[in-house]
């Protein structure tokens, strides 16, 4: 049962940091469409604009490799655009929070099982 819980409050973390890192990417592609298109039109986990939707196998690729990017970098830095919006840093945050809360609860067994064995 606790297995299941531990599941589900994972599975809850990783859902709600895609959808913050898409709603992220909406604001800087509605708002500061520039650094967007210089960050390489990146498409969110669930989020794409039409225009990704209807690009050939070799750009959606490069779309692919900037989301890869932005979602690492974003992590450690705040980018100019996002420091000047409230409404974009409060998702860059929750971001932040959730995808290393995520990356954190799956350490939880293995600290669980090395203080046991100890």
């Amino acid at each position: 049962m606790v297995v299941i819980l531990w599941i589900i409050c994972w599975i809850v973390l990783v859902l709600g940091a895609f959808a913050t890192f898409d709603r992220l990417l909406d604001v800087e592609y509605t708002s500061y469409r520039r650094n967007w298109e210089k960050d390489g039109k990146p498409h969110g986990f669930f989020w794409s604009p039409a225009e990704i939707r209807r690009l050939g196998f070799w750009d959606l690729t490069k779309s692919s490799t900037a989301h890869m990017r932005l979602r690492f970098d974003w992590l450690f830095v705040t980018p100019g655009w996002v420091r000047d919006n409230s409404e974009a840093r409060f998702w860059l945050y929750a971001w932040r929070s959730l995808f290393l809360s995520a990356q954190a609860i799956i350490c939880v067994p293995v600290l669980i099982d090395i203080v046991r064995s100890h």
